[in-house]
């Protein structure tokens, strides 16, 4: 997929009446999702706190960066792709932890407190990606019925609800895992209207396949010293041909797990970062009957 980013160079003043910067926001959003995922990019660069919009390329005819401008008070200028997002020590993802029902609300909102906090939050090197996409009517059908519940009403009032209102996915570039995680709790405190309890999840540097060797072994062991060991009447129920069956079953996982260990598997952590080379963002995945993180912006 072809994609187009947009750095987001200062230009003016961000209207801070609520109203008018939710209703740019929220044109912008509709735009941004028409044609696929989203991402909006801050880094923390030598040059200071930079933003960026990264877009498919069909995304463009919607006017999408224009709105996005007038919305935070800059001009959008089309510069080449980062690069080196895949290189950041630690990359996370912000994830959903079932808790009691938490109140928080947009109203009286101050749109340019979270650039304050980011840029007092975000040490060099480090970056915050926030990627959205349109909810399905499937999802919404889902999502409403958990809200209520959650709620504790059968007509929920929530800024979620709201037909401009995206699914997302945050995702942090750090030094250090603990710095990840700090940057990413920082953001949810101060991202308007987030009402859900959340962690970090770093994906993981081997690949689940890596268990095949320690479970290979533990079978090959078992068809070895086990199997004579049963008792005549036992044995005489088990096939003939089920120890060599057991062997290539116990040397097909043992290979697995070595190919895994050495790295010949890419892991959850490799293929993220391969994708964030490109850069990549892979939007929210779809869910059922759980929290979608709804956010109206």
């Amino acid at each position: 997929m072809e994609q187009r980013i947009f750095r987001l160079a200062r230009a003016g003043g961000i209207d801070t009446n609520p109203t008018t910067f939710t209703q740019r926001a929220g044109t912008f959003a509709s735009a941004a999702t028409n044609t696929g995922q989203a991402t909006l990019l801050t880094r923390r660069e030598s040059s200071g706190l930079n933003g960026y919009l990264i877009l498919p390329a069909a995304a463009l005819g919607t006017n999408a960066p224009l709105h996005l401008a007038h919305t935070v008070g800059a001009r959008a200028e089309e510069v080449q792709m980062p690069e080196d997002l895949g290189d950041t020590p630690a990359i996370g993802t912000l994830n959903y932890k079932p808790s009691p029902a938490l109140r928080e609300t947009q109203s009286g909102i101050d749109p340019t407190e979270l650039p304050r906090i980011l840029a007092n939050a975000m040490p060099e090197g480090s970056w915050v990606a926030v990627t959205m996409r349109k909810p399905s009517n499937k999802e919404r059908k889902f999502y409403t019925p958990w809200l209520g519940n959650r709620l504790g009403t059968a007509v929920p009032t929530h800024h979620s609800t709201s037909p401009t209102a995206v699914v997302v996915s945050i995702t942090a570039g750090g030094s250090s895992k603990e710095e990840v995680t700090s940057l990413l709790s920082q953001v949810t405190a101060g991202l308007p209207g987030f009402d859900l309890d959340s962690g970090v999840r770093f994906a993981p540097t081997k690949h689940a396949l890596f268990f095949g060797l320690p479970v290979g072994l533990i079978l090959a062991a078992a068809t070895l010293f086990g199997l004579p060991q049963l008792p005549a009447e036992y044995a005489a129920y088990i096939p003939a041909s089920i120890s060599p069956i057991l062997y290539a079953i116990s040397g097909v996982a043992v290979i697995l797990g070595l190919a895994a260990l050495a790295g010949r598997i890419a892991s959850p952590d490799t293929k993220l970062r391969n994708q964030l080379a490109q850069p990549v963002f892979a939007p929210p995945a779809s869910r059922r009957g759980r929290p979608l993180s709804l956010i109206h912006i």
